[in-house]
């Protein structure tokens, strides 16, 4: 079991003080504004497609690219994307590009509090304020699956609550994605994917269910949201089994 670190989770992170832990170095980390066209200088023209609510996006085993759908939707948006190569490995209860960029994110790990018997609606009634150590691997694996390169595992908190990475945001996103090498969750017992408002209230949560009824434990997968507004301030991602780990690979995120 590793160590708990009571702490009580930053809530405006545009003002929060950098992590002693993280590096500040450029690399691993690419912005991209609208592109323009070599030829005419005319700025990116945005897909016709509409989205109404939310698009859920959930790759089969080994999809670790985004699916053209997606890509095409944020091809005119501000993308961060996070490869975690400018970390050093070893263990941090935080990490975050905040001292890199002012559209910046923060990365802890938590565990979905046990024996909920009422509906919450409230990151912090989900999680409450603990956080716990995750691991920067390179390259990072599980189980025999490797990924691209480095990557971050939560290494399963204890046996007695679900384990859950929860990314926050100095600005509200619409649209996020990670790449996950794995996951515990089945049709049977899925995992939750949730999303908060910049007030912490939960406003949308789904079960992540891959395709052809996928496993997700010890597999390559895509996972992916876009919103219809710029309204996503906190997304937590939560295995489904109290033994399971998350481990992702990257992940990315933008306006």
């Amino acid at each position: 079991m590793k160590i708990l670190f009571p702490s009580v989770f930053l809530i405006l992170l545009a003002t929060a003080c950098g992590n002693p832990h993280i590096s500040s170095s450029k690399g691993g980390l690419e912005q991209s504004n609208a592109p323009v066209t070599a030829e005419n200088q005319e700025p990116c023209v945005p897909s016709a497609q509409q989205i109404r609510d939310y698009n859920f996006y959930f790759g089969g085993h080994l999809e670790t690219q985004a699916p053209a759908e997606f890509s095409e939707l944020i091809k005119c948006k501000t993308r961060i994307a996070e490869t975690f190569n400018s970390f050093p490995d070893g263990t941090t209860t935080l990490i975050t590009n905040m001292d890199r960029v002012d559209f910046s994110y923060q990365l802890i790990h938590q565990t979905e509090r046990p024996g909920q018997n009422r509906k919450v609606t409230f990151l912090d009634d989900i999680f409450g304020t603990e956080k716990f150590s995750m691991e920067i691997q390179n390259p990072i694996s599980h189980e025999g699956i490797q990924g691209k390169d480095r990557g971050v595992n939560s290494l399963n908190a204890d046996n007695r609550t679900k384990d859950a990475l929860v990314w926050s945001y100095s600005t509200p996103i619409s649209f996020w994605s990670v790449n996950v090498v794995s996951l515990e969750t089945s049709p049977m017992e899925p995992a939750k994917l949730r999303l908060y408002g910049c007030d912490r209230e939960l406003m949308k949560e789904v079960d992540v269910r891959f395709p052809n009824n996928e496993h997700g434990e010890k597999e390559l997968h895509f996972i992916g949201v876009i919103s219809a507004e710029r309204n996503i301030c906190h997304v937590s991602l939560t295995a489904a089994d109290v033994s399971g780990s998350v481990v992702i690979d990257e992940f990315s995120y933008g306006r």
